[in-house]
């Protein structure tokens, strides 16, 4: 579990010895850690903004849920609140939003999409069920994912310019 920023920063997950729980590490050019939040805890799926300010990452207890980090100011922010399970958070070419996978009434893991600042409601960008978010294309104009569900179910959509 590692993601790159733009500018070559690397952050990576460590897992803690005999344990299911991670520290997010970033690793400078000359090979020194550097861990970004002090307590191992249930991290996965770890992604830099473009700008290398935030790091979207799954928080899995007790229930998966997408939480950013801000680097600068070292403090995590909870951008999912709602009872399903969201995690796999991919950003949008600007850093201003995060497309993520959840499951909601009834729906196992649809494509949302949420701004950072945590305003408004999430946007459904896709009701294929069995979702999950890999890539934004660099135009914005498409967003990459695998599916575990027959893509004959499913349509070609466009919604606010993004391709599904």
């Amino acid at each position: 579990a590692y993601a790159v920023a733009t500018n070559g920063t690397l952050a990576y997950l460590r897992a803690s010895e005999w344990s299911s729980d991670y520290t997010l590490v970033w690793r400078d050019r000359a090979g020194h850690d550097t861990e970004l939040i002090e307590n191992p805890g249930p991290y996965s799926e770890p992604r830099l903004s473009p700008d290398g300010r935030w790091i979207a990452l799954t928080y899995n207890r007790p229930k998966r849920d997408l939480w950013l980090y801000d680097v600068k100011r070292g403090t995590p922010m909870r951008l999912t609140f709602d009872s399903a399970s969201s995690g796999g958070g991919v950003w949008s070419p600007d850093g201003k939003d995060v497309v993520f996978t959840a499951s909601r009434n009834g729906a196992l893991g649809r494509l949302y999409r949420r701004p950072i600042t945590g305003s408004g409601s999430d946007e459904l960008l896709s009701n294929m069920d069995g979702s999950t978010p890999s890539d934004w294309s660099p135009d914005g104009r498409f967003i990459l994912f695998h599916s575990n569900n027959n893509l004959d179910q499913g349509n070609i959509d466009q919604r606010n310019g993004y391709d599904l």
